[in-house]
């Protein structure tokens, strides 16, 4: 198909709609990760700020699982709808209030702790995690065509912020002042003076608030962007003829109408279903159980064969794998990695990963690869740039090439280069598997994906917090950490 003719399938102004609207998805919590080397400067956490904000996450993933629970239990009153505002309203209020008390601290068990915080980014992973099943429904009201918009969209919920943070300014070390502070004794009244050495960071571009406040305005647009598409006769006009709320039947708990209709289109032989929509030129009014699973017969036909069991389960536990190092290993020790470096190294490593993220999963679009043998030596190569990453962390506060050019460079190209490989790795795997099985192995990928996630996240919380094997080390000579 041209590009003519695809642009004739589509309404423009719908496009940037649905773009704008997708964004939501993930666009607030990127924006927190891409802030963090900021903060780490100044919240009490410092370095471990990490290690707990990725557990935050992944306690959020229950979002999912309560969401499903009353769509199954009240169907008629939850919609998606109504889910996307109630998602967007907390998320740009989270941003908000963010903007507020990102640095208010409350002391428990005798250390401060960044509560404010904490709460917030819950509520950001809650509505982002669930936005995942309920967003994907939602955009199946509408044409095929505006799917590649909603999928742009969620690449720009990584890009804008990791941009926006690199306008911000690449973060450098700080210099280290000795201070003088008068202190005074209740007591007697008296004062004396005390020498401190004190770290001061340069200024970035806009501040931490400032940063919280364009969130939440990307948020508002996000919600404006729904409310025009879902509402606006030019938004409704691009939806489907037929949909799952025409057919009007609840598909958790009618699955004997689709078995039946597998059988009448002749599911065993999805030939003649791709002939027949193929001769048919208003694909619209075709029923919409059909098109699934034209989609799902097509997809396992495309590979030429499907894969063997053993090959399924071996994608499964590399998805595990991976998913364990680069949503809850690498990102709860990056600080321990890359901060004794510099805090060039360390901006630098974050706020690119987070742009290279959506930009691997585009270029995925285009350049595809089926070969498991092509997926086993990425994630080789992965795994041992991790370990090499954990053996920098574990090596903190002095790494090897410590205070060389040469070592900034290498850990920073690393840390991106590692994560184009994962995330290459996860985006063919989820296509091999969508080939496979269609939406069934997606749901054990997407399982695989939570379970390595959160075993790996409470793991390296546990040898961060409780076990202290990594150490940090202070700005400054002779400052307390």
């Amino acid at each position: 198909m041209s590009l003519r003719e695809y642009l004739a399938q589509i309404s423009i102004p719908v496009y940037v709609l649905v773009s704008t609207f997708a964004w939501s998805s993930w666009i607030d919590i990127n924006g927190l990760f891409v802030e963090t080397p900021l903060l780490v400067n100044i919240l009490p956490e410092r370095w471990r700020l990490f290690s707990y904000l990725t557990v935050v996450i992944q306690v959020a993933n229950t979002g999912p699982i309560l969401y499903m629970i009353l769509r199954k239990r009240w169907p008629e009153l939850i919609q998606e709808w109504r889910a996307i505002y109630l998602i967007v309203s907390i998320g740009a209020t989270a941003c908000f209030l963010l903007a507020f008390f990102w640095q208010e601290t409350t002391v428990i068990n005798g250390q401060p702790h960044s509560t404010a915080l904490f709460v917030l980014a819950s509520f950001l992973a809650l509505v982002d995690c669930t936005s995942s099943v309920v967003y994907l429904p939602y955009m199946g009201q509408y044409k095929p065509q505006y799917m590649t918009a909603f999928y742009i969209g969620e690449g720009l919920s990584g890009m804008i912020p990791g941009f926006v943070g690199l306008i911000q300014g690449v973060q450098s070390n700080p210099e280290c002042l000795n201070v003088s502070v008068v202190i005074t004794n209740i007591t007697t009244g008296e004062n004396t003076t005390d020498y401190r050495i004190m770290a001061e960071y340069p200024q970035p571009t806009f501040s931490v608030q400032t940063f919280f406040f364009f969130l939440f305005a990307m948020m508002l647009i996000s919600g404006t962007s729904f409310t025009l598409l879902h509402f606006h006769p030019f938004g409704r006009k691009e939806r489907r003829k037929s949909t799952f709320s025409d057919v009007n039947y609840d598909m958790t708990e009618d699955n004997d109408h689709l078995d039946k209709v597998h059988s009448e289109i002749q599911y065993e032989s999805p030939t003649n279903l791709t002939n027949l929509l193929d001769s048919t030129s208003d694909k619209e009014s075709l029923p919409v159980e059909a098109l699934i699973i034209h989609s799902s017969t097509s997809s396992t036909c495309g590979i030429g064969q499907k894969i063997t069991k053993t090959q399924f389960i071996y994608i499964l536990v590399l998805t595990c794998w991976l998913n364990a190092l680069v949503n809850g290993v690498l990102p709860s020790t990056n600080s321990y990695t890359c901060l004794p470096y510099g805090s060039l190294a360390f901006t630098l490593a974050v706020r690119l990963s987070t742009v290279a993220n959506p930009i691997v999963c585009l270029l995925s679009l285009f350049i595809r690869t089926k070969s498991l043998n092509i997926v086993g030596i990425l994630s080789l190569v992965a795994t041992g740039i991790s370990g090499w990453h954990l053996y920098l962390a574990a090596m903190s506060p002095d790494p090897p090439l410590k205070g060389t050019i040469a070592g900034t460079g290498l850990v920073i190209l690393t840390y991106v280069t590692n994560m184009i490989c994962i995330v290459y790795v996860n985006v063919s795997n989820a296509s091999i598997l969508n080939e496979h099985g269609g939406q069934h192995s997606l749901l054990w990928f997407g399982g695989a994906t939570q379970i390595g996630s959160c075993v790996g996240a409470i793991v390296t919380f546990f040898f961060v917090n409780v076990l202290s094997v990594f150490q940090s080390e202070s700005p400054c000579p002779g400052m307390s950490d």
